[in-house]
């Protein structure tokens, strides 16, 4: 991955887990934020609008990777099984 953009297919899942529990860190923190009128209430409402849609992108982006190393340790199992 040096040097270029990544693609999905190249990022582990355990990454992209670990980012999403990074952004649910951030979520936290911003609502603690505003809570405390350190951040005003559009801001606020603006910033969540975009994690939310990261979120989305993050959770399709893990569910296909995973179906990707699912249907891998198949065709591996398969493989195995054929004697191949």
């Amino acid at each position: 991955m040096s040097g270029g953009a990544a693609t999905v297919s190249s990022v582990p899942v355990p990454r992209l887990r670990a980012a999403s529990l990074d952004l649910e860190k951030l979520r936290l923190l911003l609502r603690l934020a505003h809570e405390r009128a350190y951040v005003d209430h559009r801001g606020f409402e603006h910033v969540m609008r975009n994690l939310d849609e990261t979120g989305r992108m993050l959770g399709g982006w893990i569910r296909y990777g995973a179906g990707h190393v699912n249907a891998r340790t198949a065709d591996a199992g398969d493989a195995a099984q054929s004697g191949h």
